[in-house]
C-alpha cells in the first residue's frame, strides 16, 4: 500500500505538467514569429502614431544620418532607417537590431535602396537603435492561435532630404 500511494504521491505532478502543456508546445516560450505571419500582429500599447513619434524623441542618430547623406550628396531623397526587435509574449521589446539604412523617392513607396556608404557606421547606428528600443515602453504581444507569442517586428523611420535649389539659402 506504502508503494501505491509513493507512486501516485511522484506521479502527480508530472501529470500536472503534462497536462499543463498538453495544448501548448513547452517550448513556444523560445520561438519567435515573424509578426507578419500571426492572427494578430503585435501592437504599440499607445497607437501607431505616438510609436513614430517616440522613435523620432528617442533616436539620438538622426543629425549624424542627415549630415553623412549630405555629404554623400544625396537629397531630395526619403531616407529611412530600418531595425528590428522582438516583442516578447509579455509585451517586453528585446533583440533589438539595426538593419539598414534605405532611399525611397516617395514617401509611400514599398521598397527602398540600401545606401552603402553608411556601412562604415553601422556599429554606431546599432548602438542607437538599442538605446533606443530600450527605453520603449510594453507593447500588446502578437497572438497565434489564441496564444500570446514572441513575435519579431520589423519597421522604419522615415525623413525627408530636401534639396538646395540654387537661390534658396
Amino acid at each position: 500500500m506504502k508503494k501505491i500511494i509513493l507512486l501516485l504521491f511522484i506521479s502527480y505532478p508530472h501529470s500536472l505538467l503534462y497536462a499543463q502543456f498538453a495544448n501548448n508546445n513547452p517550448f513556444q516560450s523560445f520561438i519567435v514569429y515573424d509578426s507578419r505571419h500571426l492572427s494578430v500582429a503585435p501592437v504599440f500599447s499607445q497607437g501607431i502614431d505616438s510609436c513614430k513619434r517616440f522613435y523620432f524623441s528617442q533616436f539620438t542618430g538622426m543629425d549624424s544620418i542627415l549630415a553623412y547623406a549630405v555629404s554623400h550628396h544625396d537629397t531630395g531623397i526619403y531616407l529611412r532607417i530600418y531595425f528590428s526587435f522582438v516583442v516578447t509574449s509579455a509585451g517586453i521589446i528585446e533583440d533589438a537590431h539595426f538593419e539598414k539604412i534605405g532611399a525611397a523617392l516617395f514617401p509611400a513607396a514599398f521598397y527602398s535602396k540600401k545606401l552603402a556608404y553608411f556601412e562604415p557606421v553601422h556599429n554606431f547606428l546599432e548602438q542607437r537603435v538599442q538605446q533606443m528600443l530600450q527605453a520603449m515602453p510594453f507593447w500588446k504581444p502578437g497572438i497565434k492561435d489564441g496564444i500570446p507569442v514572441n513575435a519579431r517586428m520589423r519597421d522604419f523611420i522615415q525623413c525627408r532630404i530636401l534639396e538646395n535649389l540654387p537661390g534658396q539659402q
